[in-house]
């Protein structure tokens, strides 16, 4: 009988949390962006996926929970502060999760956004990453041209209007510095386009309780 050799090392997939706050009201917008999550290119080979959707109300959500999301209802909501609704979110994710994603509820990701932006941190040990977006009309024609990506990641958001992030703060430095964010006063962070190390998350401390630019936080 062939000898069994214990202790031998597991490779693991990476765990990546999508951490979606929604108010429900508009389940088919919310659909399409679980939808952008769950089905990256890699999800399942290279690394794994769980979305996490908060719902900020009684709005009635997703309806069907499908495989690989777990949905939870704050009531009484938060009164309109997304910030906080991800926080509840973050204290909820899986204890394995190595990466954390954000992804607004009227926004959807190209599908290689998690690839591109796990390959890119491997290969320099970045611990937080940002990309650029596109904004979409209802009729979903785009709008403009694309905003540059941060650190050469070429990632992708389709950002239903308004765009989050300003044209004027298109190229953004690989690392931000607090003089950069100084000098942009309207948001220069893509929160849907955002994939961090869950252990910055952690020590970087919760959002803000305001009801916008909680990236600044």
């Amino acid at each position: 009988m062939a000898a069994l050799e214990l202790g031998a090392a597991v490779a693991t997939k990476p765990l990546v949390s999508v951490v979606i706050p929604t108010r429900g009201t508009k389940p088919n917008q919310l659909r399409r962006a679980v939808d952008s999550a769950l089905g990256q290119v890699g999800a399942g080979d290279s690394f794994a996926v769980e979305v996490m959707v908060v719902v900020d109300g009684d709005g009635p959500g997703l309806g069907e929970v499908p495989h690989g999301v777990r949905c939870m209802r704050l009531t009484p909501g938060s009164g309109g502060r997304p910030g906080w609704v991800r926080n509840v979110a973050l204290r909820s994710i899986s204890a394995d999760c190595a990466y954390v994603a954000f992804l607004d509820d009227d926004d959807r990701w190209l599908p290689h956004k998690l690839e591109v932006q796990l390959e890119r941190m491997a290969s320099d040990e970045t611990l937080m990453c940002c990309g650029g977006g596109r904004e979409f009309d209802s009729e979903d024609a785009a709008l403009g041209a694309d905003n540059a990506a941060s650190a050469n990641t070429n990632t992708g958001v389709a950002a239903s209007p308004p765009p989050t992030m300003p044209r004027g703060a298109a190229e953004l430095p690989s690392v931000l510095t607090a003089a950069f964010i100084n000098d942009h006063p309207t948001n220069p962070i893509i929160t849907s386009s955002m994939l961090a190390h869950a252990s910055v998350t952690r020590e970087a401390g919760e959002f803000g309780d305001k009801k916008y630019a909680q990236d600044y936080e």
